[in-house]
């Protein structure tokens, strides 16, 4: 009998163990359940942590992965056109003269781009008819420097030499055109002076009409 109780003392006290009590207190603890480590997020963009791959994720529209030693594109900026320097303006570039139907102003017109094709007309287009070794004088008000001038007359098949010259208010010639056809310029004449100048036509050979006009730059 006392053999029997002694066993069963120990038992009990087994199973007092096996659930938490601690023998000499007589307080009962609860068991703490074990601390699983806590998954911090990656943040993008902090030094040290890689931002988190997402799969899946679509590429964002019009964005075009940058090659290596490629600057992007500024927006609203347009490619640099060939055999032009940044900052300089485009030149303008002259167009041939639209025919007029009218033979002497085309035979002008197509002489003056050949010789002066960025050239301003100064004076209007003057006409006339010059018999053999006859003369007609225009005056003309020329701005001084820094503005050049240039001086064409045409002539139709009937003159076979056609002369110009240019004169200042005292009657000196200054230029003259020096060829012997019929048509005659005188290029790049710079007076020294704004003022009254006159510009002479003659026919050295034959006999016709003819047409002048002034260009200045």
């Amino acid at each position: 009998m006392r053999i029997a109780m002694m066993m069963s003392l120990a038992l009990t006290g087994s199973a007092m163990l096996g659930c938490g009590f601690i023998p000499g207190f007589g307080d009962k603890e609860e068991a703490q359940p074990a601390l699983q480590p806590t998954a911090m997020p990656m943040q993008p963009g902090v030094p040290g942590q890689p931002a988190a791959m997402q799969p899946g994720m679509p590429a964002q529209p019009g964005m075009m992965p940058a090659q290596p030693g490629m600057v992007p594109a500024q927006p609203g900026m347009m490619p640099a056109q060939p055999g032009m320097m940044p900052g300089t303006a485009p030149v303008a570039v002259p167009t041939p003269p639209v025919p007029t139907g009218d033979a002497l102003t085309d035979a002008l017109n197509s002489k003056k781009f050949q010789v002066a094709a960025e050239w301003q007309p100064t004076s209007a287009l003057s006409k006339g008819r010059l018999e053999k070794g006859a003369k007609q004088a225009y005056q003309v008000q020329l701005p001084g420097p820094p503005f050049c001038h240039t001086y064409v007359a045409v002539a139709d098949a009937g003159i076979s030499n056609l002369d110009l010259s240019l004169s200042n208010a005292a009657g000196a010639v200054m230029t003259q055109d020096s060829t012997s056809e019929n048509s005659a310029t005188v290029l790049n004449s710079c007076p020294p002076m704004a003022g009254l100048y006159t510009v002479t036509v003659s026919a050295t050979a034959g006999a016709g009409e003819f047409a002048v006009q002034v260009f200045s730059k």
